[in-house]
C-alpha cells in the first residue's frame, strides 16, 4: 500500500510527539492518554496530513474527512500516523469505521479495511490498545476489561499478600486521565479457589453496596475491575491501620492529640458496624441484615481524622428473606474472635443464627475497645503488657496451643477479668462507664451482649462529653485572654456564644456524667426499637463540634495575632446546636439565656459601661432573640444606675431604644416596659405584677422573645435561633 508524500520533516515531527506522549506502565507496556491527542492531533494537523498528494484526486472529501477525524477520529488517525499508514484514513471513513467510540476493531475488520493486507491489519490491532487505557473514575461500579488492555499504572509496590489476594500500593492516572497522578491501593484477587465465578465479586458487592450510606467511617472503594485472570478492587490510601497505632509503630497524630478524639471516632466505627448489620437504603426500598466477621484493629484503618472500617472480604450482607447472615464459626481468626467460634460456651441451639454472627462482631468490638482503652490510658507499652496477661493456654480436640484471646476455656480471660475489674486511676472522664461497656459486649452467652446500637448511643454520650468540655474550656480561656477585652462589643458576642454552648451543653446533657442516663441522645431507644433518625442526628452533632473544635483553634490564633475576630462563625455554628435540639428544648434555653443576662451571671463584675457595650452589640441585631438580650443588658444597666441612687435621675444612653428618664422607683414599670408579658418580667421585677401585653407592644416585637420560634435546620429537628 502507498503510503503518503507529505514532507517527511513534518510527519517525522508529528509522530515523534505522539512518541514523546507515550507513558510507560509498571509493567513495560505503554499508553497515550486521551488529553495528549487533543494538543497533537489539532485540526490543523489533520488538514496538513490531508492535503498530501495522496488525497489530491480526492479532495472533495478533504473537509468531511477533517471534521470527522477532529470530532471522533483522533486515535484512529494517531495509529495510522505511527503505523505510517495515514492514507488508510479513507477506507475507515467509507466503512463508517472512522469513529473512536468503535475500538477496538477485531481482524476481520481491520483486513477488510486494509484489503487484505495482514501485516497492516495485525499491526493496527496491537497498536490500537496503546490509545485504550481505561479512564478508571469512580462514578463507575465495574469495569471487565478485555485482556489487551494496558492498565494506566505507572507504578506498583506490594504492601501485602494474603490468603485472598495481594494488596499493592499504585500509582495511575488520575480521573479522566489528567497528567495528575493518583495514588491508590490496589488489591487483585487472582484465580481464588474457593471463590469461582459470581463468589469472586461478593467483596465488591458488599462495598458497593456499603458506599451507598455514605458514612464517614467505612472504607470507601474507588471502583472495581476484572483484566486477565484478576478481580481487582481499589481504596484510597490510608495513613495506616488501628494495629500499628496500638502497638506504636505508627506515630500518635496530632489529630488524635487529645483522647475524645480517638473516643468520637470509636462511636463512629460502633455507628458503622450498626449500619451494617441493619443495612437500609429508603431510597431504593432496600433492607439487608450484614455481619463483618473479621473485625480487628489491623482491619480498621486511620485517614486523617478517621477511623475506617475496612476488609470486608469475610464479610455477609444480605436479604433477610434468604435467611440473612449465617453462623460465625468458621470465619473468625487472631485473638478478638467471639467464643462460639470454638465452641467454647456457645449456646447455638434453637438461637437465630443471623444474631448470633453479629453478636460475634459485638464481642470482637468489646475487645478493641478494651484494647484502645487500655492505649488511651497507658500507651503502647500497656498494650503489650495487656497481651501478655492474656496469654492462655485453650484446649481444643486437637491439642492445646497458646493464644491471647480475650476469652479461655469457655470464660472470660483472668486477665480481662482483672482489667474489667481494677479501673485505676484514668485520664478518661467516663472510664468506669466504657469498662460497663466493655463488660456488657464480653458476655460469654451472646445474647446477653450489649446490642451494637445501644453501644453505639453510649459512646457518643462519652466522646461528645469529653470534646464538649474541651470546647467550653477553650471557650473560657478565650474570653480569660487580654486581647479579647480590646473590643467590648466583640467580647460581648464571645460571651454570650460561650453561654449559649454550655446551656445547650447542660439540656443535651453533656454536661453531666454518663450515669445520668436520660438524656436526649438516649431517647432513641424507645422499647427497644432504633430511632432511625438518631444516627444521622449524631453524625450531624459531631460534625458541627468538629468545626466548632476548629473555630476555636481559630479564635484563639487570631486573638494571639492582636486580631478581633467577629465571633459571626461561632454563633452560626451554635445556631446549628440549637437547631438539633426539638423546639420546646430551644424555647427553654432561650429562657435562661435571657436570664443569665438579668442576673448578671454573663459577667458578674461587670459595669454600666461594659453592659451598654453588650446592649450595644445586639442593638440593631438582625436576630430578634439577640435584640432581647441587647434591651435586657440596658436594663441591667438601668437597674445598676438607679440603684445606685434612688432619687437620682438616670438618663438612657443616646440613641438607645429607650431614652427615657428613670428612677429605682421606675424599675418595676421599666421591667414591663423592656420584657413585656415574658416571665422574665417577674424575673427582673420580683415585686412587681406584669401588665397585660398592649397591642402597641405585640406590633412592636418587643413583647417576647424568639428564642422558642425557631426555624428548623434539619428534617425532623428544630430549634435554631433566628
Amino acid at each position: 500500500m502507498a503510503h503518503s508524500k507529505v514532507p517527511n520533516n513534518t510527519m517525522d515531527a508529528i509522530r515523534h510527539q505522539l512518541q514523546l506522549a507515550e507513558v510507560p506502565t509498571h509493567t513495560g507496556q505503554r499508553f497515550i492518554p486521551d488529553h495528549n491527542l487533543a494538543e497533537i492531533v489539532t485540526k490543523d494537523v489533520v488538514r496538513v496530513v490531508l492535503n498530501s498528494p495522496s488525497f489530491q484526486r480526492r479532495f472533495y472529501m478533504q473537509n468531511a474527512l477533517v471534521e470527522c477525524v477532529v470530532e471522533q477520529g483522533r486515535k484512529i488517525m494517531s495509529i495510522l500516523l505511527m503505523m505510517q499508514a495515514e492514507d488508510a484514513i479513507i477506507g475507515f471513513y467509507e466503512r463508517d469505521k472512522l469513529l473512536d467510540s468503535k475500538l477496538p476493531l477485531g481482524l476481520d475488520v481491520l483486513n477488510a479495511v486494509f484489503k487484505n493486507d495482514a501485516s497492516l491489519a495485525q499491526q493496527f490491532f496491537k497498536m490500537q490498545w496503546m490509545f485504550l487505557a481505561p479512564i478508571l473514575s469512580k462514578d463507575r461500579w465495574h469495569y471487565d476489561f478485555e485482556d489487551h488492555t494496558i492498565l494506566p499504572i505507572i507504578d506498583s509496590m506490594q504492601v501485602t499478600k494474603g490468603g485472598f489476594g495481594i494488596i499493592s500500593k499504585v500509582t495511575s492516572k488520575s480521573d479522566l486521565n489528567l497528567t495528575l497522578k493518583a495514588t491508590v491501593i490496589r488489591k487483585v484477587i487472582r484465580d481464588p479457589k474457593d471463590k469461582q465465578g459470581d463468589d469472586a465479586r461478593e467483596e465488591e458487592r458488599i462495598l458497593h453496596s456499603l458506599r451507598e450510606l455514605r458514612h464517614p467511617n467505612i472504607i470507601e472503594i474507588l471502583c472495581s475491575f476484572n483484566h486477565e485472570t484478576t478481580h481487582n478492587l481499589l481504596f484510597p490510601v490510608a495513613d495506616g491501620d488501628l494495629e500499628a497505632l496500638l502497638c506504636g509503630s505508627l506515630p500518635r497524630d496530632p489529630h488524635f492529640k487529645h483522647d475524645y478524639a480517638i473516643l468520637r471516632e470509636m462511636h463512629g466505627l460502633a455507628s458503622a458496624i450498626g449500619a451494617m448489620h441493619e443495612f437500609t437504603i429508603a431510597q431504593y426500598n432496600v433492607t439487608m441484615v450484614g455481619c463483618h466477621y473479621d473485625l480487628k484493629p489491623k482491619n480498621i484503618l486511620i485517614m486523617g481524622k478517621r477511623f475506617l472500617l475496612a476488609d470486608f472480604g469475610l464479610s455477609q450482607l444480605e436479604s433477610p428473606v434468604s435467611g440473612g447472615v449465617g453462623t460465625d464459626s468458621p470465619k473468625y481468626r487472631g485473638f478478638y474472635y467471639p467464643p462460639q467460634c470454638l465452641g467454647q460456651g456457645a449456646r447455638t441451639d434453637g438461637l437465630d443464627q443471623t444474631h448470633v454472627a453479629r453478636e460475634g462482631d459485638a464481642w470482637s468490638f468489646g475487645c478493641i475497645l478494651a484494647v484502645v482503652v487500655t492505649f488511651i490510658e497507658h500507651g503502647p507499652p500497656g498494650v503489650e503488657d495487656f497481651q501478655q496477661q492474656r496469654e492462655v493456654e485453650i484446649e481444643l480436640a486437637n491439642g492445646k496451643f497458646t493464644t491471647c484471646t480475650f476469652h479461655a476455656n469457655g470464660k472470660l480471660n483472668p486477665a480481662v477479668t482483672d482489667w474489667l475489674g481494677k479501673a485505676p486511676p484514668s485520664r478518661l472522664l467516663d472510664a468506669v462507664e466504657i469498662r460497663r461497656m466493655v463488660q456488657g459486649l464480653l458476655q460469654i452467652d451472646p445474647p446477653s451482649r450489649l446490642r451494637i446500637d445501644i453501644l453505639s448511643q453510649q459512646l457518643f454520650i462519652v466522646a461528645h462529653r469529653a470534646l464538649f468540655q474541651h470546647l467550653d474550656l477553650g471557650l473560657q480561656q478565650l474570653l480569660a485572654h487580654p486581647n479579647s477585652r480590646q473590643s467590648p462589643q466583640g467580647w460581648a458576642r464571645l460571651a454570650t456564644e460561650a453561654k449559649r454552648l454550655q446551656i445547650w451543653g447542660q439540656t443535651a446533657g453533656l454536661k453531666d456524667s454518663m450515669l445520668a442516663r436520660e438524656c436526649i441522645w438516649a431517647l432513641g431507644c424507645d422499647g427497644g426499637h432504633h430511632n432511625e433518625m438518631l444516627p444521622q442526628l449524631q453524625q450531624d452533632v459531631s460534625g458541627t463540634f468538629a468545626e466548632l473544635e476548629d473555630e476555636v483553634v481559630f479564635l484563639t490564633s487570631s486573638l494571639m495575632r492582636g486580631l478581633q475576630p467577629t465571633y459571626a462563625r461561632l454563633r452560626m455554628l451554635n445556631d446549628r446546636l440549637w437547631g438539633y435540639l426539638p423546639t420546646s428544648c430551644s424555647a427553654a434555653m432561650g429562657t435562661v439565656l435571657e436570664g443569665v443576662m438579668l442576673d448578671g451571671s454573663l459577667e458578674p463584675e461587670a459595669s454600666t459601661a461594659e453592659l451598654d457595650s453588650i446592649s450595644q452589640a445586639f442593638h440593631e441585631d438582625g436576630s430578634t432573640a439577640y435584640r432581647t438580650i441587647g434591651r435586657l443588658a440596658q436594663f441591667k444597666g438601668f437597674v445598676r444606675r438607679a440603684a445606685s441612687d434612688d432619687t437620682a435621675a438616670v438618663q438612657a444612653q443616646p440613641g438607645s431604644s429607650l431614652d427615657v428618664v428613670v428612677s429605682a422607683s421606675y424599675v418595676t414599670g421599666l421591667a414591663e416596659d423592656v420584657c413585656g408579658n415574658h416571665a422574665l418580667a417577674n424575673y427582673a421585677a420580683p415585686n412587681a405584677v406584669a401588665a397585660p401585653v398592649t397591642k402597641a407592644d405585640e406590633a412592636s416585637g418587643n413583647a417576647i422573645s424568639s428564642w422558642g420560634n425557631p426555624q428548623p435546620t434539619t428534617p425532623g429537628f428544630s430549634g435554631a435561633v433566628q
